[in-house]
C-alpha cells in the first residue's frame, strides 16, 4: 500500500514526501516531490535519498533500481538475482542497458546475427541465459506495487 500512497502523492506538487525506511528497495519511489530517509551505517548515520543522490549511489537513476536488484538480487528480501552477479556487474549492465528488457534483447540480437564480438563477455552473456527467468522473477519480487485499490485522502 505504501507505494500507492508515494505514487498518489508525488502526482501532486503542493506536497513533498518523505518515506522512512532501513529498507533500499524504497529507493525505487524516489522522484520528483518523493524522497527515501533510511540509514546509512547504524541508527545515528542516516541520508536522504532524492533522485540525485540515488544517481551517486548507483550511477543510474531510480526508475533502474528493479532492474539492479533484478540481476544482484537482494538476500535481505530473498531475491536471488542472477548467480555471480554482484554491484558491479549489474551496475555495469544497467548503464550499458537501462533494464533487463533491453539487456535480453541486445543478447538474442547479438545470438542471431552471431556476432563474434559482443558487449560483454561470453561467459556472462551465458549466466544471464541460463538464468533469464530468476532475473524475469527477481524483478517481479523486487517490484513495489504502485496502483492498489485504495481509498486514500490525505
Amino acid at each position: 500500500m505504501g507505494g500507492t500512497i508515494v505514487h498518489q502523492m508525488s502526482a501532486r506538487s503542493d506536497i513533498e514526501g518523505v518515506v522512512a525506511s532501513g529498507d533500499l528497495d524504497t529507493l525505487q519511489l524516489v522522484r520528483e516531490g518523493a524522497s527515501v530517509y533510511t540509514l546509512r551505517k547504524g541508527l545515528s548515520d542516516t541520508i536522504l535519498y532524492d533522485e540525485e543522490g540515488v544517481r551517486e549511489r548507483y550511477g543510474f537513476g531510480p526508475e533502474h533500481i528493479v532492474d539492479y536488484k533484478s540481476l544482484r538480487g537482494d538476500p535481505s528480501d530473498n531475491i536471488p538475482g542472477v548467480p555471480g552477479i554482484g554491484e558491479k556487474t549489474a551496475s555495469m549492465l544497467i548503464n550499458k542497458f537501462e533494464n533487463l528488457d533491453n539487456l535480453f534483447k541486445e543478447i538474442e540480437k547479438e545470438k542471431s546475427a552471431q556476432k563474434s564480438k559482443s558487449i560483454i563477455s561470453e561467459k556472462l552473456v551465458q549466466k544471464l541465459l541460463e538464468n533469464k527467468d530468476v532475473a524475469f522473477f527477481s524483478k517481479k519480487l523486487s517490484t513495489i506495487i504502485r496502483d492498489v485499490d485504495i481509498d486514500f485522502k490525505l
